[in-house]
């Protein structure tokens, strides 16, 4: 039996003994057993440590959905704001999967704007698009051509609160469901791959009045929801609705919220139903999600349609109810039987 050196008694128990070894022998195919033994002890023994050490880190950070609940709106602002933004940007990318927008998209350079008040964003969104006329209650904008979004905080903060008092919420638990809400609806936006093909483009029997040609013009494109002809559009509100309902959607059934805040220009005749009308006739979030993002508008027409009741043809039902939200118009939404597939509706 060959005599075992003092050398290699150290080197079996001493901690990394073998790597000397390993560097001479350039690899781990020729050591000794001294140093086989070596890797082996230290696998035991760091690998096992560094697990939980890892384990005990991952623990200790906070569920995605308890950082929003506990942002404040102390913290809206500098560089807590940017680190809310970014955990929120990865969230969405990891819940989406999407393969349009990569996170530079979302928060790159100028990519994501915040503003105090209405006046500052106006003027902001004002110089990439001259023409920008905010809505009553506006408080956050995307723009396409520079593919930046602009926020009031001013706007947003005085609306959730307001909606949380009235629904009896602490106030100081909105900002970060506010926040959420605000980038994911925005990003939503941006979240599209446009469409110039389907049985309704270039057909005649589908077409817009536009004020700018002072003529009726046919379908010539689809961007999520809203329907471009060559000078004018359509369904923008309606736009509005979907991107809100999904984001909506995503909060509650995939992050785990249990309140949530809706922007107030979309929320009556809007928002207010159709998150409920889709989950009560079975069009989940994922096909919602798919269709806006691939601007799959006449599949999206189709499955409201086919949800609805009567005999009539599936695209003339589902237009109605798009119309109907479009144009904010109860009577409208009323006479489609939508809110009757409703269970909380019918029982009031």
């Amino acid at each position: 039996m060959p005599e075992i050196t003092r050398r290699e008694v150290l080197k079996a128990i001493l901690p990394f003994g073998w790597i000397s070894e390993v560097r001479r022998a350039g690899g781990l195919g020729r050591l000794s057993t001294s140093a086989k033994i070596s890797i082996i002890k230290d696998i035991a023994i760091f690998i096992p440590s560094v697990s939980k050490f890892l384990l005990e880190k991952r623990a200790e950070e906070k569920p995605f959905r308890d950082k929003v609940s506990s942002f404040t709106w102390e913290q809206a602002k500098g560089i807590e704001l940017e680190r809310f933004t970014e955990e929120v940007a990865d969230e969405y990318l990891r819940l989406t999967k999407t393969t349009r927008i990569r996170k530079n998209d979302l928060i790159g350079r100028s990519k994501v704007n915040f503003y105090q008040n209405r006046d500052e964003m106006v003027k902001a969104i004002r110089e990439v698009n001259p023409g920008f006329s905010p809505t009553l209650n506006q408080w956050g904008f995307t723009d396409y051509s520079s593919r930046k979004v602009f926020i009031d905080l001013g706007t947003l903060k005085e609306q959730v609160i307001s909606q949380a008092r009235s629904q009896d919420i602490d106030p100081s638990k909105t900002a970060g469901i506010a926040m959420l809400d605000a980038l994911w609806h925005e990003w939503g936006h941006l979240d599209v791959t446009e469409r110039s093909e389907g049985k309704l483009i270039n057909n005649p029997q589908f077409y817009f009045h536009s004020p700018n040609s002072d003529r009726n013009e046919q379908f010539k494109r689809y961007r999520g929801a809203e329907v471009f002809t060559d000078t004018y559009f359509g369904f923008s509100r309606f736009e509005e609705v979907l991107v809100e309902t999904i984001a909506v959607k995503r909060m509650i059934e995939q992050v785990g919220l249990k309140e949530v805040f809706s922007a107030a220009d979309y929320y009556p005749n809007g928002v207010d139903f159709f998150p409920s009308f889709t989950s009560a006739v079975g069009i989940s979030l994922d096909q919602l999600y798919q269709m806006h993002a691939t601007s799959d508008f006449e599949g999206l027409v189709n499955i409201i349609g086919q949800k609805l009741p009567s005999n009539e043809d599936s695209l003339e039902k589902g237009s109605r109810l798009l119309v109907g939200i479009h144009r904010s118009d109860p009577q409208l939404i009323t006479q489609t039987n939508a809110l009757n597939l409703i269970p909380q509706r019918r029982k009031s």
